[in-house]
């Protein structure tokens, strides 16, 4: 590499002179670019190239809590075992107890949730909340499963893409979307975003002026004050969809068209696992024949039990899903 360029680096990256001749020699050593970067950051003391991830985080959002409940149960069966918590103002909470990570992917499970109620609820937002290590924290804001805006504070680099102040009121605006039902002081959380580094806790900053209840702030941090806790019971993806449309009540109904569409689905299947069922007692009561076969086996009698069993169980589903499809709305 040309001495100009070592220069240029330098100056960039105000190296000392010692740091300039480390560089020097690791260059000349042609490694790979992938170690060569490494190398460099520990040499002359570069901060971490890689994004800050979350060492503890929140997921909150207004739905009822059942809802929250039921999204917590999927969770926990597919990702990461959670926490719920029931806050004030109709807030409810999911927190990742092993790997906060994959909070980002339960946002999504949770803003998907939202759009299993009414209406009321499908415009509503989904805010995550995380801390890393030293004093970085962020946050990111979700509709169903896309990711919106984020915003990282106490980061040892600075992202070029949030460097315009016009950026940086755009996710201002998707913030205060969170507190559709309250007004928000539209300057100081301007301000907040439009800073970096601000004095004293972000996080704190940023719940006090949507209107979250605090201790969303106590959760994440998990102090003696934090909200009780209970972890939801782990269901699959089924169990998980039964639980949000057999929950609904008066308050909260389900789309009409999403009861018929399901209904309409088990009753096909339903029909699928009658035909079989039939087949079955048809290879029973004829012993094979009607299949070309010598005799009936004891697997053909365990066949016919499950699909007996699971034809009764398809045409409960279908029904209880026309009965939802047929309240008044």
């Amino acid at each position: 590499m040309p001495l100009t360029i070592v220069d240029a680096l330098t100056d960039v990256l105000e190296l000392s002179p010692d740091h300039r001749d480390v560089l020097i020699s690791r260059i000349a050593a042609r490694p790979d670019p992938d170690d060569l970067a490494q190398d460099l950051g520990s040499a002359v003391g570069l901060p971490d190239i890689d994004p800050p991830q979350p060492r503890t985080a929140v997921v909150l959002a207004r739905i009822p809590e059942k809802r929250m409940r039921a999204a917590g149960s999927l969770v926990t069966a597919t990702l990461v075992p959670v926490e719920l918590s029931a806050l004030d103002d109709g807030w409810s909470l999911l927190q990742p107890t092993t790997d906060a990570e994959t909070s980002d992917e339960l946002a999504i499970i949770v803003g998907t949730a939202l759009q299993a109620g009414n209406l009321g609820h499908r415009r509503r937002r989904v805010l995550l909340l995380w801390r890393g290590e030293g004093a970085t924290s962020g946050a990111m804001v979700f509709h169903r499963s896309r990711m919106l805006a984020s915003m990282v504070w106490s980061s040892s680099w600075t992202e070029p893409a949030l460097s315009g102040w016009e950026v940086r009121d755009e996710i201002t605006e998707e913030f205060a979307r969170l507190s559709r039902d309250r007004p928000v002081d539209s300057a100081r959380l301007r301000a907040l975003f439009r800073s970096d580094d601000v004095p004293g806790d972000p996080l704190t900053t940023l719940v006090d002026v949507l209107g979250v209840p605090p201790e969303a702030i106590a959760a994440l941090d998990r102090t003696p004050s934090a909200p009780a806790r209970e972890t939801p019971a782990p269901v699959g993806f089924w169990r998980y969809l039964w639980a949000l449309l057999n929950g609904a009540d008066s308050s909260e109904r389900i789309p009409r068209s999403w009861a018929i569409g399901f209904g309409a689905l088990a009753l096909v299947v339903t029909g699928v696992f009658a035909v079989m069922l039939a087949l079955g007692i048809a290879v029973l009561a004829t012993d094979g024949t009607v299949v070309d076969e010598h005799g009936s086996t004891i697997e053909d009698r365990v066949a016919t039990a499950v699909f007996a069993v699971a034809t009764l169980v398809h045409l409960m589903m279908s029904i209880r899903f026309f009965r939802l499809g047929r309240r008044d709305r």
